[in-house]
């Protein structure tokens, strides 16, 4: 003879039928969050590096800053690391925070330049403008990434 299904566990909580007894909130007493509950939670913790505050423009202790380009008052910097012998010929790479073209900062790949840079490459984070602070054209942001390119690279 086949034994009964154990009922299901959700987060050590067993998952009882629908005819449980309803508690203060209106759910069934150990069933699992609603759907509907369980997208928001899941949306805020995607969401939160998007409106956490960091300082901005960054500072990174033993990188050299230069601004690569100027737009009025805006200074668009590049912050360079690994780089002991300005002369000696190095791989580069350039990293572009992420933000949906809205916001961040260069701050998001400090930990990763730091890293290539510790096994002898030049790895720059850049700034660009964005939605947040700037209020552009995504055409002007991808004009100021080319332009940090040709600018980080070349150096």
């Amino acid at each position: 003879m086949a034994r009964p299904a154990k009922p299901a566990t959700f987060l050590k909580v067993r998952v009882h039928d629908v005819a449980a007894k309803p508690s203060i909130a209106g759910l069934c007493v150990g069933s699992p969050p609603p759907m509907k509950w369980m997208i928001r939670l899941l949306l805020c913790l995607l969401a939160a590096p998007l409106f956490a505050r960091s300082s901005y423009p960054p500072t990174f202790k033993n990188a050299r800053v230069e601004t690569y380009r100027r737009i009025g008052s805006t200074e668009l910097k590049l912050w360079i690391f690994g780089e002991s012998d300005p002369k000696a010929k190095k791989p580069a790479m350039v990293f572009f925070f992420g933000g949906g073209w809205h916001g961040g900062t260069p701050e998001q790949f400090e930990r990763q330049a730091r890293h290539f840079a510790s096994r002898g490459m030049i790895a720059i984070t850049a700034d660009y403008r964005v939605e947040s602070r700037r209020g552009v054209q995504v055409v002007e942001r991808v004009k100021d990434a080319k332009a940090a390119i040709v600018e980080g690279t070349a150096r």
